[in-house]
């Protein structure tokens, strides 16, 4: 359903799987760090913040670096704010 609304339980019910088969016909290892990526970033894109377990849970799977979990709050922060631009100012896309 295309107009599912956005929320962490849609992301785990209708994103993961789709993450698993994929990693699973292309053979790819990169599931490890996908599958926490994109909850840390569910989970921040529907709270504003991350849980002290998502964050601690996250930081392992990624090798234990917190570097890495500023650059994807970063990208996360950076996005929204074109789609706000976006929004605001009734920016079509080059496909509408």
């Amino acid at each position: 359903d295309n107009n599912a609304e956005f929320s962490l339980e849609n992301v785990k019910k209708h994103m993961l799987p789709l993450l698993e088969k994929e990693n699973a016909y292309e053979g790819k290892g990169d599931l490890l760090r996908e599958i926490p990526i994109v909850l840390f970033t569910a989970e921040l894109l529907e709270t504003n913040t991350v849980s002290d377990e998502t964050y601690a849970k996250t930081k392992r799977l990624l090798g234990g670096d917190d570097s890495v979990l500023v650059e994807i709050t970063a990208i996360v922060g950076y996005y929204a704010y074109v789609a706000y631009t976006l929004n605001v100012f009734r920016i079509a896309s080059s496909s509408s």
